[in-house]
């Protein structure tokens, strides 16, 4: 449908047309000009004797066009006798062709806001329709010019207002300004001059967009260009900046703020910003370069391979059993704070008549006491006190009560893994007398009165859904009202995914692995009334452990810094997600959601090494634990672990299968707490 609003169109010779207007090519005929003036301006109709143009009429359409918008015109020419002419020459013409230009062919476009007259003239008969070029809206304007001016010279800038499309806007008038006119000012036809040395924006503004760009006024002349700040040697890792100034004929310093850029011929060896910011590589020599204002400033440094400055030892605090031995892992950080490995480490005991200390770290219990080890490497030095103890009387053990009876075969895997939990913990809470109501923690026992000194396991072997199905449930079932420590625990498996996994080698690792959830090494005993260790284990992408001794442990074996928390499962669903060490990282670690076997080829098939990181996170909940029981296990070792002080430990160990999940084990939390008096109270 048509615009109500029509401008009329008139033709100089003759009848005069009801009305004419813009119409989009195809609309209507279009006849198009050939160019030209002159001859009587007729075509030729169906006998091909030129005929005489009588009337020009043009199209109704709308009056008005966008800026940069181009529309086809279409025109109707008649004879005398009112025949229609096929083929009429045609002249087209603008009024302004600043704000319309149109083709010979007819094809107007916009240029600028405004009103123009469109006229088409054939011979002597012509008409013509007023055109409205309407402003298109301004999405960006852009100054464009000298970034820099001298003190009392004047440089022109160019304001481009610009339509949402990018495409110029021609003929609008911005209002300039300038943020300070103590170092530049601007008149209103966008000529910038110098005041004073500075730097400062200038503005354009059309409307509520303004575009704004920055200059530097300088002085007319620098004679030289010279490092004020670049040291000769410089160190990997430490992150430095170079600086470089201009000076002028009488050696003054000119502080303009003109620009300086800054590279070099060496990037391998140091990079180097362009605003002067660097970073040593590697060791070597470099010439970082400094060009401004056409002159060029070099200068010749050395890249030294960064000194240790802070060595961090882990544990900070070393507890073995006398006769026993276990490793230190040192943190060894340089100058620039980054962490550095397989550089020269020096180990040196105070007292050796309590322990004794390798060239690799290796500590060995000579006597009851305490004593420290030193660290050394280049410019860093760190502690770690070592305490050599005897086991206590009342030595951290656990019971295990198996349900109904079970092969021996099996209840001597459960006994396995508990060995291995026993050989870490020392003691973990005091004996506590219970009163159990009938079937607590899924034993069958009647409502009975018992004391369980440290920890009691209720094991149940029974067929739950088949092979490959649920391999069962293991956690905690009551904890210490004083400490949060289990007390009561309970494990439940499937008899046909036990064979299973025996057949493939992994039975006994599963089990221990398992044991060591209702110790506490789970979400649910990290994050309790007692501690928050595992805090975004829930909510966020990257859950980490920030309990303090599993976070050393973790960054003294070499896969996390000592500022960071240590990387908490992700994947694997519920039974693995939150409550186990993260794969990706530890790999075969005992404690991770990621069954793979033979672990360590030749030796223990069903091994997997209980980490200092483990053994640590037990000590952050609240057990007392012997650093001697962690198995030599890291990324990337300091130096070689060798020698007879090792010979019990496991050897490097290499990732050797394809991971697999663990068998879908479901995470069992507490049901009840365990006061002084002896009661169950329950959680839930």
């Amino acid at each position: 449908m048509l615009p109500a609003r029509r401008h009329p169109a008139r033709s100089v010779a003759g009848p005069r047309p009801a009305a004419s207007a813009l119409l989009r090519l195809g609309a209507v005929l279009v006849l198009a000009g050939c160019g030209g003036g002159g001859g009587d301006g007729g075509g030729l109709t169906g006998g091909g004797t030129p005929t005489a143009v009588a009337q020009l009429q043009l199209a109704a359409a709308p009056d008005s066009l966008a800026e940069q918008e181009e529309r086809q015109y279409g025109v109707t020419a008649t004879a005398a006798d009112g025949r229609a002419i096929a083929t009429p020459t045609l002249t087209w013409s603008s009024s302004d062709t600043t704000i319309l230009v149109v083709t010979p062919q007819g094809s107007a476009r916009g240029v600028r806001p405004g009103r123009a007259t469109l006229r088409v003239t054939s011979g002597s008969v012509s008409t013509e329709a007023s055109v409205r070029v309407v402003a298109a809206p301004v999405a960006d304007v852009r100054i464009r010019g000298a970034d820099s001016v001298v003190v009392g010279t004047t440089a022109p800038l160019v304001a481009e207002p610009t339509d949402p499309t990018g495409r110029p806007l021609l003929g609008r008038s911005v209002t300039w300004a300038v943020q300070d006119t103590t170092i530049a000012r601007i008149g209103a036809d966008g000529v910038l001059r110098g005041v004073a040395l500075g730097r400062t924006n200038v503005t354009a503004t059309l409307g509520t967009v303004t575009g704004t760009r920055a200059v530097v006024v300088r002085p007319s002349y620098a004679a030289s260009l010279a490092f004020a700040r670049v040291p000769d040697t410089l160190f990997t890792s430490v992150r430095d900046s170079v600086r470089a100034v201009f000076t002028d004929s009488a050696g003054r310093l000119v502080a303009d703020g003109r620009p300086v850029t800054y590279s070099t011929d060496a990037p391998t060896i140091i990079e180097v910003l362009p605003d002067g910011r660097i970073r040593p590589l590697a060791p070597g020599t470099a010439t970082i370069r400094a060009a401004g204002d056409r002159l060029i400033a070099a200068r010749q440094v050395t890249v030294r391979q960064a000194p240790i400055s802070q060595v961090i030892v882990a544990p900070d605090t070393l507890t073995i059993l006398n006769g026993s031995g276990s490793q230190l892992y040192p943190i060894l950080l340089d100058l620039g704070g980054q962490r550095q490995f397989r550089r020269a480490v020096t180990y040196q005991m105070a007292n050796t008549g309590v322990a004794t200390v390798s060239a690799t770290g290796a500590v060995r219990a000579v006597a009851l006491g305490t004593t420290t080890v030193r660290v050394t490497s280049e410019r860093g030095a760190g502690t770690a006190v070592v305490r050599v103890i005897d086991p206590p009387a009342d030595r951290f053990r656990v019971e295990l009560r198996f349900v109904a009876p079970a092969e021996r075969s099996l209840e001597d895997v459960f006994r396995n893994g508990v060995a291995e939990w026993e050989r870490a913990i020392m003691q973990g809470g005091e004996a506590v007398t219970i009163n159990f109501p009938a079937n607590a923690c899924g034993s069958g026992d009647p409502a009975r009165t018992a004391t369980v000194r440290h920890l009691l396991i209720y094991v149940r072997l029974d067929n739950i859904d088949g092979r490959g199905g649920v391999l069962g449930s293991a956690g905690p079932c009551a904890t210490r009202e004083t400490n949060g420590l289990p007390v009561v625990g309970q494990m439940r498996f499937d008899t046909n995914d036990l064979r299973a996994l025996s057949n493939a080698g992994t039975l006994q690792a599963v089990i221990t692995h398992e044991i060591g959830h209702v110790l506490g090494v789970s979400r649910f005993t990290w994050n309790s009334a007692f501690r928050q260790l595992a805090p975004n284990v829930t909510t966020a992408q990257d859950p980490r452990y920030i309990g303090r001794r599993g976070v050393l442990a973790s960054a003294g074996m070499g896969f996390t810094m000592p500022t960071e928390g240590v990387p908490i499962e992700t994947e694997g669903g519920g039974g693995t997600a939150g409550s186990h060490w993260r794969e990706q990282v530890y790999t075969i670690e005992l404690m991770t959601g990621i069954m793979e076997s033979p672990v360590v080829p030749g030796t223990q098939l069903e091994r997997r090494p209980m980490s200092l990181l483990t053994i640590e996170s037990l000590g952050d909940i609240g057990y007392q634990v012997v650093q001697s029981a962690a198995d030599v296990f890291g990324r990337q070792l300091e130096t070689p672990l060798t020698g007879a002080a090792l010979a019990d430990r496991l050897p490097t160990i290499l990732r050797t299968t394809t991971p697999a999940a663990l068998p879908h084990a479901r995470r069992l939390t507490p049901t009840w707490t365990v006061g002084a008096d002896g009661r169950l109270r329950a959680l839930r």
